[in-house]
């Protein structure tokens, strides 16, 4: 019954990506079997990259800043403060979409900042930025939120540019 319903879902799935990818061809780039001469379709090189730049929106997405960041939280398994913390506020760091790495405490393989549990740690790249004792996820956002520079967007190209008519 799981697999029946398993194949039933990726059937519905790959004729709605056909559907969707279909509908968002223009006029101009319908398939071969609605053309009704039969001769052989030859694309100009600057047609097929303009369609391509139209169909790309790639950079209309945002960067999203919190992408660079890890956070460490350095605990141990006797400590209640850290039982605590990451039943609250690592599902809220995780929700935010921070990347989240729970780190043993052991006295040898620890950095010489983690001299209380809970110890976050923000790394930016690999390379660590701040510790706090229970730092809390609001103010661990608010802090990546007041040092991110925001990063500027690229100008916006009206789409009627790359529309078939253009040409």
């Amino acid at each position: 019954m799981k697999t029946r319903y398993l194949n039933v879902a990726a059937t519905i799935y790959i004729a709605f990506a056909i559907i969707t990818a279909h509908s968002a061809l223009a006029p101009a780039q319908a398939t071969f079997a609605s053309n009704t001469d039969r001769g052989s379709q030859v694309v100009l090189v600057d047609e097929a990259v303009r369609d391509h730049q139209r169909l790309d929106d790639s950079h209309k997405k945002a960067r999203d800043p919190r992408a660079d960041y890890t956070v460490e939280v350095w605990s141990s398994p006797w400590c209640s403060g850290c039982k605590t913390y990451k039943a609250e506020e690592v599902p809220t760091l995780l929700k935010l979409g921070y990347t989240v790495n729970i780190k043993d405490y052991q006295k040898g393989e620890r950095p010489d900042e983690v001299t209380q549990l809970p110890t976050v740690a923000l790394l930016y790249k690999g390379k660590p930025l701040k510790y706090v004792i229970y730092w809390k996820a609001a103010d661990l956002d608010k802090f990546v939120k007041d040092n991110t520079k925001p990063v500027p967007k690229p100008p916006e190209i009206p789409d009627h540019i790359y529309s078939p008519e253009a040409a």
